[in-house]
Protein backbone atom coordinates (compact mmCIF):
# COMPACT_ATOMS: atom_id res chain seq x y z
CA UNK A 1 0.00 0.00 0.00
CA UNK A 2 1.06 3.46 -0.80
CA UNK A 3 -0.20 6.88 0.25
CA UNK A 4 0.48 9.19 -2.85
CA UNK A 5 -0.14 13.31 -1.83
CA UNK A 6 -0.52 14.10 -6.15
CA UNK A 7 -0.22 17.76 -5.41
CA UNK A 8 3.09 18.07 -3.41
CA UNK A 9 4.68 14.96 -5.63
CA UNK A 10 5.34 13.26 -2.26
CA UNK A 11 5.47 9.46 -2.59
CA UNK A 12 5.65 7.77 1.37
CA UNK A 13 5.07 4.21 1.76
CA UNK A 14 3.52 2.78 4.59
CA UNK A 15 6.22 1.62 7.26
CA UNK A 16 4.70 -2.05 7.26
CA UNK A 17 5.86 -2.36 3.60
CA UNK A 18 8.87 -2.04 2.31
CA UNK A 19 8.28 -2.13 -1.34
CA UNK A 20 5.28 -0.78 -3.25
CA UNK A 21 2.22 -2.25 -3.52
CA UNK A 22 1.63 -3.07 -6.95
CA UNK A 23 -1.76 -4.49 -6.73
CA UNK A 24 -3.77 -0.84 -6.09
CA UNK A 25 -2.19 0.71 -8.96
CA UNK A 26 -5.00 1.00 -11.78
CA UNK A 27 -4.83 -1.94 -13.96
CA UNK A 28 -6.29 -0.94 -17.85
CA UNK A 29 -8.74 -2.64 -18.71
CA UNK A 30 -8.24 -4.28 -22.21
CA UNK A 31 -11.02 -2.98 -24.38
CA UNK A 32 -12.61 -5.43 -26.69
CA UNK A 33 -14.03 -3.87 -30.17
CA UNK A 34 -17.41 -4.39 -30.66
CA UNK A 35 -17.97 -7.36 -32.69
CA UNK A 36 -20.32 -7.85 -36.21
CA UNK A 37 -22.57 -9.59 -34.75
CA UNK A 38 -23.02 -6.82 -31.20
CA UNK A 39 -23.02 -4.15 -34.00
CA UNK A 40 -25.76 -6.01 -35.68
CA UNK A 41 -27.71 -6.47 -32.11
CA UNK A 42 -27.05 -2.61 -31.27
CA UNK A 43 -29.03 -1.87 -34.80
CA UNK A 44 -31.62 -4.29 -34.21
CA UNK A 45 -32.21 -2.58 -30.91
CA UNK A 46 -32.17 1.17 -32.53
CA UNK A 47 -34.75 -0.01 -34.86
CA UNK A 48 -36.90 -1.80 -32.50
CA UNK A 49 -36.87 1.49 -30.19
CA UNK A 50 -37.42 3.43 -33.02
CA UNK A 51 -40.73 1.52 -34.25
CA UNK A 52 -42.01 1.68 -30.55
CA UNK A 53 -41.90 5.53 -30.60
CA UNK A 54 -43.55 5.46 -33.92
CA UNK A 55 -46.10 3.26 -33.26
CA UNK A 56 -46.74 4.98 -29.77
CA UNK A 57 -46.99 8.45 -31.68
CA UNK A 58 -49.11 7.04 -34.31
CA UNK A 59 -50.91 5.47 -32.01
CA UNK A 60 -52.23 8.86 -30.15
CA UNK A 61 -52.52 10.54 -33.12
CA UNK A 62 -55.46 8.17 -34.09
CA UNK A 63 -56.67 8.24 -30.93
CA UNK A 64 -57.13 11.68 -30.72
CA UNK A 65 -58.46 11.53 -34.28
CA UNK A 66 -61.08 9.19 -33.45
CA UNK A 67 -62.04 10.63 -30.03
CA UNK A 68 -62.67 14.33 -31.80
CA UNK A 69 -64.69 13.12 -34.77
CA UNK A 70 -63.99 13.27 -38.58
CA UNK A 71 -64.72 16.80 -38.68
CA UNK A 72 -61.79 17.92 -36.67
CA UNK A 73 -58.27 17.91 -38.44
CA UNK A 74 -55.57 16.96 -36.63
CA UNK A 75 -53.12 19.71 -38.09
CA UNK A 76 -54.33 23.01 -39.43
CA UNK A 77 -54.07 24.21 -42.86
CA UNK A 78 -51.21 27.01 -42.08
CA UNK A 79 -49.31 23.76 -40.47
CA UNK A 80 -49.70 21.24 -43.19
CA UNK A 81 -48.28 24.06 -45.62
CA UNK A 82 -45.47 25.04 -43.34
CA UNK A 83 -44.60 21.33 -43.29
CA UNK A 84 -45.18 20.72 -47.17
CA UNK A 85 -42.88 23.46 -48.23
CA UNK A 86 -40.09 22.42 -45.25
CA UNK A 87 -40.13 18.97 -47.15
CA UNK A 88 -39.80 20.97 -50.31
CA UNK A 89 -36.52 22.55 -49.17
CA UNK A 90 -35.13 19.56 -47.62
CA UNK A 91 -35.58 17.83 -50.49
CA UNK A 92 -33.90 20.32 -52.64
CA UNK A 93 -31.04 20.74 -50.34
CA UNK A 94 -30.06 17.08 -49.88
CA UNK A 95 -30.25 16.07 -53.62
CA UNK A 96 -27.32 15.88 -55.20
CA UNK A 97 -26.11 19.51 -57.26
CA UNK A 98 -23.59 17.31 -59.42
CA UNK A 99 -23.53 18.18 -62.87
CA UNK A 100 -21.35 16.47 -65.57
CA UNK A 101 -17.72 16.57 -65.44
CA UNK A 102 -17.09 16.30 -68.95
CA UNK A 103 -19.96 17.89 -70.80
CA UNK A 104 -20.07 17.08 -74.60
CA UNK A 105 -19.95 20.43 -75.37
CA UNK A 106 -16.78 21.23 -73.58
CA UNK A 107 -15.38 17.61 -74.37
CA UNK A 108 -16.62 16.52 -77.81
CA UNK A 109 -13.94 13.83 -78.80
CA UNK A 110 -13.57 10.79 -77.38
CA UNK A 111 -11.01 7.87 -78.54
CA UNK A 112 -12.99 4.39 -79.41
CA UNK A 113 -10.56 1.93 -78.58
CA UNK A 114 -11.35 -1.71 -80.33
CA UNK A 115 -15.08 -2.83 -81.18
CA UNK A 116 -16.34 -5.15 -78.01
CA UNK A 117 -14.70 -7.40 -75.41
CA UNK A 118 -15.61 -9.56 -72.57
CA UNK A 119 -15.35 -8.60 -68.35
CA UNK A 120 -11.89 -9.79 -68.24
CA UNK A 121 -10.34 -8.34 -71.16
CA UNK A 122 -12.05 -4.94 -70.80
CA UNK A 123 -10.61 -4.44 -67.64
CA UNK A 124 -7.26 -5.58 -68.26
CA UNK A 125 -6.83 -3.27 -71.09
CA UNK A 126 -8.67 -0.80 -69.12
CA UNK A 127 -5.69 -1.13 -66.01
CA UNK A 128 -3.25 -1.22 -68.71
CA UNK A 129 -4.04 2.56 -70.41
CA UNK A 130 -4.78 3.92 -66.93
CA UNK A 131 -1.13 3.55 -65.94
CA UNK A 132 -0.14 5.31 -68.82
CA UNK A 133 -1.80 8.38 -68.04
CA UNK A 134 -5.00 8.38 -69.75
CA UNK A 135 -8.58 8.62 -68.29
CA UNK A 136 -10.53 5.37 -69.35
CA UNK A 137 -14.77 4.97 -69.51
CA UNK A 138 -15.52 1.24 -70.03
CA UNK A 139 -19.22 0.75 -71.08
CA UNK A 140 -21.20 -1.69 -70.95
CA UNK A 141 -23.93 -3.26 -74.31
CA UNK A 142 -25.57 -6.49 -72.68
CA UNK A 143 -22.94 -9.00 -71.90
CA UNK A 144 -20.44 -7.10 -74.04
CA UNK A 145 -17.82 -3.86 -73.09
CA UNK A 146 -16.70 -0.76 -75.55
CA UNK A 147 -13.57 0.84 -74.20
CA UNK A 148 -13.31 4.57 -74.93
CA UNK A 149 -9.89 7.02 -73.87
CA UNK A 150 -10.88 10.58 -73.02
CA UNK A 151 -13.01 12.54 -73.60
CA UNK A 152 -10.99 15.17 -74.86
CA UNK A 153 -11.45 19.50 -75.78
CA UNK A 154 -10.04 19.34 -79.12
CA UNK A 155 -8.77 16.81 -81.71
CA UNK A 156 -5.03 17.76 -81.18
CA UNK A 157 -5.31 16.38 -77.45
CA UNK A 158 -7.05 12.81 -78.68
CA UNK A 159 -3.91 12.89 -81.18
CA UNK A 160 -1.56 12.96 -78.85
CA UNK A 161 -3.18 10.63 -76.41
CA UNK A 162 -3.95 8.30 -79.48
CA UNK A 163 0.13 8.36 -79.74
CA UNK A 164 0.77 7.02 -76.26
CA UNK A 165 -2.26 4.78 -76.89
CA UNK A 166 -0.49 3.23 -79.80
CA UNK A 167 2.75 3.17 -78.16
CA UNK A 168 1.28 -0.20 -75.81
CA UNK A 169 0.11 -1.69 -78.86
CA UNK A 170 2.65 -4.62 -77.95
CA UNK A 171 0.76 -4.84 -74.68
CA UNK A 172 -2.75 -4.76 -76.00
CA UNK A 173 -5.43 -5.16 -78.43
CA UNK A 174 -5.24 -2.51 -79.94
CA UNK A 175 -6.75 -2.81 -83.61
CA UNK A 176 -9.62 -0.37 -84.48
CA UNK A 177 -8.73 2.29 -82.46
CA UNK A 178 -10.44 5.49 -84.08
CA UNK A 179 -10.83 9.15 -82.69
CA UNK A 180 -14.99 9.89 -82.64
CA UNK A 181 -17.02 12.47 -81.76
CA UNK A 182 -19.73 12.10 -78.56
Amino acid sequence: MQNFDFYQNNKSHYNDFVTQDLQNYTIAQNTIPHTHSQRNAHRMLAAIIALIIISFTAGIVVGIKFATGNTRTIIDPHTKMALNNAAQKAKTIMAPQQKPQFTKTEYPITIKIGNTFNKNGATQLAALLSKTGQRIIIAKNKERYHIFAGPYKTIDDAKKSLKIIMGQQENGNFKDVIIIKR
